[in-house]
Parts: structure tokens; sequence; C-alpha cells
């Protein structure tokens, strides 16, 4: 092999060391470390061929595996792991200690009246509701849930509430409230519970009813509950609030009963 040859492969090698540098400072530490750890289980992490020469492909194998440790080390740090949703450091939930202990207290008000055991706050969860909230306040208020099927990966619920009031203890004392009273059949007054009635059997007995944000709150195989709240900023719903609530694991399939 040449001079020239042996160094363009070098100068190609550190520009694709230099792209994988700026992808991990983009990037959540967690899921650069996937994407990292999957590329050493290649033979030539970074698609050097196989006639250059075998010093350089393990120096760049190497250099990756190192990153990749790296990377791990700082997703333990920030306590990501695999509940990692793109930030780099946990945020406090916003709401105090009493509303969390007054949140959490419906919660197992309603879960108690069906039969399930109670949930336990978790603060990892509340810091994941809080920065959703805070998205949502963010762009105006709006309801939508956490996009990219992030949900789903990590076998969480979400429940979200928006109200237009400036009254933060209105939309503390609220949220929670209104989502258990979809329960309540309206031409009868009473409760749509059935026990052992599965999430697909409530959706064809009450078509059009809106009945999953309090079927997560009561659901059996849930365990652990975070809120947070955030004040909208701009658009028709400023200066009220947005309420986010994660649960883990998730609920409502559709196969099973709450």
């Amino acid at each position: 092999m040449g001079a020239a040859s042996g160094c363009q492969i070098v100068l190609r090698i550190k520009r694709k060391i230099t792209v994988a540098s700026n992808t991990w400072r983009r990037l959540p530490a967690c899921v650069f470390l996937h994407r990292k750890l999957e590329a050493c289980a290649t033979c030539f992490p970074l698609g050097l061929k196989d006639s250059e020469p075998r010093m350089i492909r393990s120096y760049v194998q190497s250099a990756v595996i190192r990153r990749s440790i790296v990377c791990l080390m700082i997703a333990v740090a920030v306590r990501q792991g695999p509940c990692c949703l793109g930030q780099t450091s946990r945020i406090a939930s916003a709401f105090s200690a009493a509303e969390a202990e007054l949140l959490l207290k419906v919660h197992n008000g309603e879960r108690t009246a069906a039969g399930k055991p109670p949930l336990t706050w978790d603060p990892d969860l509340a810091a994941e509701a809080q920065a959703h909230a805070a998205r949502l306040a963010a762009a105006g208020g709006g309801l939508m849930h956490t996009p990219g099927g992030t949900l789903q990966r990590l076998n969480q619920g979400e429940n979200l509430f928006a109200t237009s009031s400036p009254n933060r203890e209105q939309a503390v004392n609220h949220c929670a409230a209104d989502w258990a009273r979809e329960k309540i059949n309206r031409s009868t007054g009473r409760s749509i519970y059935v026990p052992n009635m599965t999430y697909r059997q409530y959706q064809s007995r009450y078509p059009g009813k809106v009945f999953g944000h309090w079927t997560q709150m009561i659901w059996g195989k849930t365990q652990k509950l975070g809120m947070g709240i955030a004040q909208v900023r701009t658009g028709p719903r400023r200066g009220g609030y947005v309420v986010v609530a994660r649960y883990f694991p998730g609920g409502n399939n559709v196969s099973q009963a709450p």
C-alpha cells in the first residue's frame, strides 16, 4: 500500500470519527450508545473495507468502543437508562409534595373502589411528565401525546389535561377528578366499571364515550405514577395550565381488562 493511499485512509477515518463525535453531542447518551454498540457488533463498524490494514480497523473499533463506554457512563450518571426521552438532565416536577400527595390520593381512591392495588409516586416518571408538560405549554397548551412511539418503548401510559383558567389550584384539583368522572354513565349516573371486562368490550358497549383516562388510572398492572404541570405562555390558552401524568407499566391494552 502506498503512502498516499495510507494517508487517504487515515483522513477518511478521522472524518468518520468526527461525525460520530458530533452525533454523540446531539443525541441522548443512551441512543448513541445503542447505535454504536450495534456498529461494534459488525466486523467493520465504520464501513471500512476488507483490504484496509488490520491495525487501522482495530484502531477504529477501539475508538468506537471507548466512546460507547463514555456514553454508558453518561447515561448512568443522568439516570436515563432505558427511560431516556431526549433529556440530558432530570427535571423536577413542578407539583409540590402536598399536591403530589393529593393527586396520588385521588388515583388510589379510584383504584381502591375498583379493587386494585395502590400506586406509588415515582420521581423519574414525574420528571418525564414535567418535561412533556413544559413542551406542550411552550407550544400553546394543545394536548398531544408524547410522539415517536416513546411511550410504547418505555411501557408507559400517559394522561393529559388542559385548562384556560389561570387558577393553578383549580387545575390541580380538577385534572385527576375529571379523568375519574369518565367512569360515570351519563344515562344512568352510575359507574360503567365491570370486573374483568376488557378495554375493547368497553369500547363496544359505550361507543364514542371517553373513558381511557379513567381506565389508565385504575389499570391493575400499573404500579407507579408521576405528574407534571406547566403554565401556558402563548396562544388562546395563555395563562392556563397543562398537566401530564405518566404511568408505569402503561395500561389500556385493548385485549386486557383494567
